[in-house]
């Protein structure tokens, strides 16, 4: 059972820190803990975003993050707020859609009355029927209108939550007065308001307070005397008056002992005129006081100090400050009425509130007699151990549980008796089976619907074979059926995997309706369409749309593009597009699951193959001999088109090998069409060569004879492989006929087994197949059996009239969802909303419907704008194309980027189909629409592009999107003077977004060391999990295609002078300065050795641009910029050592790359190149000119340190690394 709790009840403003929002709180938490069957998840109001963050972090031992959802509303919905009220019923209408998209078995409501002064909202039933369960509080004011009602607006906010209270299905009481209040005053029957109790948090308990924490609390509060404690809130039901009269009349002697300590938040007016009252009773500054606010901790202090609890009230939902009490040891006396007694019980501990006098007596009895003070501590003992969460839970699921089993009656939308129903599909004479299946089911259900046919722009009408009664069923054209479509009450699509069905796409698009799906893989007729110029770069589209980029680079690459078309069913946007979907087996779910995600499986919905029973009346042996075989004959038949997928070769291959193939009497007939490509011509050739004239292809047959086929088979064998989620008609046919069959465990036909048919392996031997055909030809009582068995089942599981009333289930459900659609869309009409009002609704309406799968949404804003040339831009680069190369099983991936005009996320389709190189999609690059399945990773580095967004990231966090950062240096914080003015302060600001996320990963572990210190400096209350990658430095495309072009470089086509090289962005931390000074003294000196720098100008670089320029006419220096791989692949080939002097970096990757070319490699001796290089590199730190002469010394020696120990990692191996680092749960599986 999936039970949904509105958790609002501990996010609201009137209720979070309340009592209300505790309970709320502690039984949701109670209820998971118990909670051993059901799938339970929580959803949250997104207009308080502080307090999503708190229950996230209060629940995370309770539930997993994915399972706590958040909706988005209109803003200012409360009802207090003039102009209010179309803003709350759309926002109604989006959270009830919200909901009922997570498919809720049950609504469990912990505070319904929200929404006076806040942004809290809940209805009941609005557009839908969910079985609801609501906590209920109390009924105080319905009971006490003229106490609290008076206030016009108050009443009628009040009695409109009163009135969708009616609407709940059960109400669970948080006491039995609570109840009967229900019983009595709302027409709630005993079975339907059960009362499941209340109980103390855990930290009420008796505990120890030091002296030192009880000086500090009575100085705090001016409590210089034991005192007699009350808490609660300042209200005319909780009865201050009498309790500050009745503590007044105290002997003087006693009362001088003791003080009053009011615990709770009062308006001054209330406090003024409750210490004007003392004082009129005779009461003496400090004999009362006012602690105003307290923290919890405080609280529980105070219940251990105080030497009385009393707790005056007159009327209470529960009364939990008195069971708090006792769970801190405290003697407690109560007033006698509502639920009080339930949660102290022991009668001498009560008083009636309206007697002052007894008050009196009560309270000086429980402040001076010892033997009534044991009797009270030691009730508060026994009673205090009553109550407890766990039970309130149990008996909170039970009657969840009841009523998640009870029949909930679906609400009818309309009374006609047959609902008008258009049938789009071919229909006979079409030769598809499709057609014929079609013609069945209309015959059956006419008796349910007034059934129009829609035929396709161009097929004749006349020649259409009707079945039954053709008056019973209207025609209606194509054409026709656009300008109609709105007068039919249901919609259903036939679609199947040919040119057959190409209208339909464009008319679901339209109109919308049930789809059936005979064929899970629509990619064939989705590709003719395309390829006969029906829908331009449609293939290429639908290719996107269900599978992503993994499946543009398949058709690019693939060498038969018929293998992409085989591979890739392209049937999501028909599946979307459809109200609910109807497969004919299991394994259509279950490819659904597979491809599209649960979300998309929720939707579809299993109706048997339809097939009318068959009765044999025919002479069998007349059929034979009319089909040309004797009456002895043996008839083995394999019905349906020929073609590689039905294994009919394997099929004749053990035919022959079987002593089937060398007995005359044995006959093979293959009733189908043949291929028509090679594999049909090497079947036919095997046939005439092997098949000694006992092997038979029939061809395309008429409905007539293909049964005649039927009545004469002694037994048939149905094989196939690569099941794409279509239906066996064939196979339903044989069992029909009583016809015994052998199968493989392909697609469903595993369910088979002992119902029909011998079952072999999917992926079968030809010898087993062999021994199948001997094993049943050889033993008719095995196939009398199998027959019988398999007749029975098609009698029992596909009759006409189940299937009818299957159909008419689901299109009746379609009806309703639709109805409750409209409906809210018309309520929200009908409110009058602004134009942006409806813009905003539009967008939160949207969103209420989640994702069927996750996505990792790959931000490359920089990239996606200009390829800056970076090593940033490298990591990005080969990193994403990795990714888009792998065809994940449980998330896809997306490119997208930064508008700061609209401060969201858009798409990056047209970015990526360039950078893949494949056909665009012809899709915009439309804003994301980013939900709770989906992961955000912040790969690429633009700290002020990111801070256009740094809000929308803010709500995408609180809404349960998962938010990773890859980090690649906090240099700018670090050497700020480095850096143009601002720089460092973006970065900040960066951090403050990467520090706000779920995790960060960085590309080294130095990084996440420098990442760590400064959150734990600048963020100290963040916790989040920091880890790093490895990054690749492969070039394998690059370096395969320089080789192809120039050959490699040997040692002959070198430079005969040593040379040195630079790769990165010209800026001063690069330290270019350092090694043009070093060189320009090497030169000097007469040394022969070569410097090629290569990198684009970065911030303050012009200073180092122009000492380039200066030197280089007159040096061997080059300074090379905007080059491309294949340009660097070339450079590091002609390097005989690289130099990295920068005084800090994130990584180096220059350095890795370098090394995987065996590039020798001088370093600064910095933590991080350490790091990355261990002993396999010279390095210096002040004295670079030593170094290098040392280096040039043992270069000429033969022996310079050689870069080969340093572990060379590919990309394809460092997003192997990077990956867990997203998401740690995963096992990365691809589609092969």
């Amino acid at each position: 059972m999936r039970i949904i709790i509105d958790l609002q009840g501990a996010q609201t403003n009137g209720s979070r820190n309340r009592g209300i929002g505790r309970y709320s709180s502690s039984l949701a938490q109670a209820i998971l803990r118990n909670n051993e069957r059901h799938d339970i998840h929580i959803v949250l109001n997104g207009a308080f975003p502080d307090s999503i963050d708190e229950i996230r972090t209060k629940f995370a031992d309770f539930i997993s993050q994915d399972r706590i959802h958040v909706w988005k509303q209109l803003p200012s919905v409360a009802f207090a707020v003039p102009g209010s009220k179309a803003r709350r019923r759309a926002s109604q209408v989006i959270r009830e859609r919200f909901i009922q998209e997570l498919n809720p078995d049950v609504v469990f409501v912990t505070s319904l009355f929200e929404g006076l002064s806040d942004d809290g909202l809940i209805s009941i039933g609005l557009c839908g029927n969910v079985p609801t369960v609501v906590t209920l509080y109390d009924l105080i004011p319905l009971i006490n209108k003229g106490d609290y009602l008076h206030d016009r607006q108050i009443s009628q906010w009040y009695m409109d939550r009163v009135d969708q209270l009616r609407r709940a299905d059960r109400l669970l009481s948080i006491s039995e007065s609570a109840r009967r209040e229900a019983i009595d005053h709302l027409g709630f029957d005993k079975t339907t308001a059960i009362s499941v109790g209340t109980a103390a948090d855990p930290h009420f308990k008796s505990t120890t307070i030091s002296p030192d924490c009880e000086e500090s609390l009575r100085q705090k509060y001016d409590l210089r005397k034991p005192f007699v404690m009350y808490t609660g809130g300042i209200d005319v039901r909780k009865n201050i008056e009498r309790l500050i009269g009745a503590f007044a009349k105290l002997p003087r002697s006693v009362r001088n002992k003791y003080q009053l300590a009011i615990v709770c938040s009062a308006h001054q007016h209330d406090r003024n005129r409750l210490l004007q009252l003392a004082s009129e009773k005779g009461l003496s500054d400090g004999d009362i006081v006012f602690t105003g606010y307290v923290s919890e901790d405080e609280l529980v202090t105070l219940y251990h100090l105080t030497r009385l609890f009393i707790f005056p009230s007159w009327h209470e939902g529960f009364g939990l400050p008195a069971l708090e009490a006792m769970h801190c040891g405290a003697p407690v006396i109560a007033s006698n009425r509502s639920s009080l007694p339930e949660v102290v019980e022991l009668e001498e501990a009560m008083f009636d509130p309206f007697d002052q006098e007894e008050i009196t007596s009560r309270m000086h009895a429980g402040l001076e007699d010892d033997p009534y003070r044991i009797m009270l501590l030691e009730n508060s003992r026994v009673q205090s151990a009553k109550f407890d969460w766990d039970s309130c839970a149990i008996r909170a699921l039970g009657a969840i549980e009841e009523l998640g089993r009870a029949p909930h009656p679906a609400a009818s939308y309309r009374s006609d008796a047959r609902p008008r129903l258009a049938f789009v599909s071919p229909l006979p004479p079409a030769r598809t089976g499709i057609a014929d299946y079609s013609a069945e089911l209309l015959a059956s259900l006419t008796k349910n619907f007034q059934i129009d046919v829609v035929l396709a722009n161009g097929v004749n009408s006349d020649l259409i074979e009707f079945p039954l009664i053709p008056e019973a069923i209207g025609v209606m054209s194509e054409a026709e059926f656009r300008q109609n479509y709105g007068d039919f009450d249901n919609i259903i699509y036939h679609f199947g995997n040919s040119e057959f069905h190409s209208y339909m796409f464009e008319l679901l698009q339209l109109t919308g309706g049930v789809v059936v799906l005979h064929d899970f893989f629509l990619s064939g007729i989705v590709s003719y369409r395309e390829w006969h110029h029906l829908e331009p770069h449609g293939w290429q589209r639908e290719l996107y749309r269900s599978h992503g980029y993994p499946a543009l680079l398949a058709r690019k690459s693939a060498v038969d593009v018929y293998d992409t078309v085989w591979k890739y069913p392209c049937s999501k946007t028909v599946v979307d597009l459809a109200e609910k979907v109807v497969v004919h087996s299991e394994f259509g779910r279950h490819l659904a699951r597979q491809w599209y995600g649960r979300q998309a499986d929720s939707k579809f919905q299993f109706i048997p193959l339809l097939r009318e029973p068959y009765t044999d009346k025919s002479d069998k042996a007349s059929l034979k001999k009319e089909l040309g075989f004797a009456a002895d004959d043996l008839i083995v038949c394999s019905f349906g088109m020929i073609g590689s997928t039905k294994l009919n070769r394997e099929l004749a291959q053990a035919w022959v090998k079987s002593r089937l193939g060398g007995d005359r009497r044995c006959k093979l007939v293959f009733v189908g069409q043949n291929d028509q490509g090679v594999y049909g011509a090497e079947l036919s050739d095997f046939i005439t060569k092997k098949g000694k004239k006992r092997i038979f292809i029939a061809g395309w047959t008429d409905a007539e004879t293909f049964r005649r086929y039927l009545s004469v088979a002694d037994m048939a064998v149905q094989l196939r492989t690569w099941s794409r989620g279509e239906t066996s008609a064939a196979v339903l046919d044989c069992m029909n006929h009583g016809v015994p069959l052998i199968v493989n465990d392909n697609g469903g036909m595993a369910s088979l087994a002992d119902q029909g048919a011998l079952v072999l392996r999917d992926q079968f031997e030809i010898s087993e197949l062999t021994e199948a055909l001997e094993e049943l030809a050889g033993s008719s009582e095995m196939r009398a059996k199998l027959g019988g068995l398999g007749r029975e089942r098609v009698l029992t599981g596909h009759s006409p009239a189940e299937c009818a009333e299957a159909y008419s289930r689901v299109l009746a459900a379609a009806r309703l969802d639709r109805n409750r659609l409209d409906y809210a869309i018309d309520l929200v009409r009908q409110a009058g909303l602004s134009t942006f009002e409806k813009s905003q609704f539009s967008s939160a309406f949207a969103n209420a419907s989640p994702h069927e799968n996750k996505r990792l949404l790959i931000d490359i804003s920089v990239l996606a704008r200009t390829d800056a040339g970076t090593g940033i831009q490298r990591v990005v680069r080969n990193v994403l194309k990795d990714m888009l190369g792998r065809d994940f099983l449980d998330f896809r991936i997306e490119p997208v980027f930064v508008d700061p005009a609209v401060r969201k996320f858009r798409f990056a389709r047209s970015f990526t189909t360039g950078f893949l190189k494949v056909e665009p999609v012809d899709l915009p690059d439309d804003v994301v629409d980013i939900g709770q399945s989906d992961t955000v990773l912040l790969l690429d580095l633009n700290p002020m592009l990111l801070t256009f967004v740094k809000e929308e990231l803010l709500r995408l966090r609180r809404q349960g999107t998962k938010i990773v950062s890859v980090v690649y240096d906090l240099i700018p914080i670090k050497h700020p003077d480095l850096f143009p003015d601002g720089v460092a302060q973006a970065h900040r600001e960066w951090l403050e977004i990467v520090a706000a996320g779920d995790t960060a990963t960085c590309i080294s572990k130095g990084v996440a060391d420098d990442l760590r210190d400064y959150l734990d400096t600048a963020h100290p209350n963040t916790h989040l999990p920091i880890s790093h990658f490895k990054l690749g430095a492969d070039l394998d495309d690059v370096r395969s295609s320089v080789a192809a072009s120039v050959g490699s470089i040997s040692a002959a086509d070198r430079n005969a002078e040593p040379t040195f090289i630079m790769v990165g962005t010209i800026e001063p931390r690069k330290g270019h300065l350092e090694v043009l000074r070093a060189f320009e003294a090497l030169w000097d000196s007469g040394k022969k050795i070569r410097l090629i720098i290569v990198g684009n100008p970065g911030w303050k670089a012009e200073k180092i641009v122009r000492r380039l320029e200066e030197l280089a006419p007159d040096h061997p220096l080059e300074w090379r910029q905007n080059i491309s791989d294949e340009q660097l692949e070339r450079l590091y080939g002609e390097a005989d050592c690289l130099i990295a002097a920068s005084l800090d970096e994130g990584f180096g990757l220059p350095l890795i790359e370098a090394a995987s070319r065996n590039v020798r490699l001088i370093a600064r001796d910095i933590p991080v190149f350490r790091e990355v290089c261990g002993d396999c590199a010279s390095y210096f730190t002040d004295d670079l000119i030593a170094t290098l002469e040392e280096w040039l010394q043992s270069f000429q020696a033969g022996t310079a340190i050689s870069s080969e120990g340093i572990t060379r990692v590919s990309w394809e191996e460092s997003v192997d690394t990077l990956l867990p680092t997203i998401f740690p749960d995963e096992d990365f599986k691809v589609r092969i």
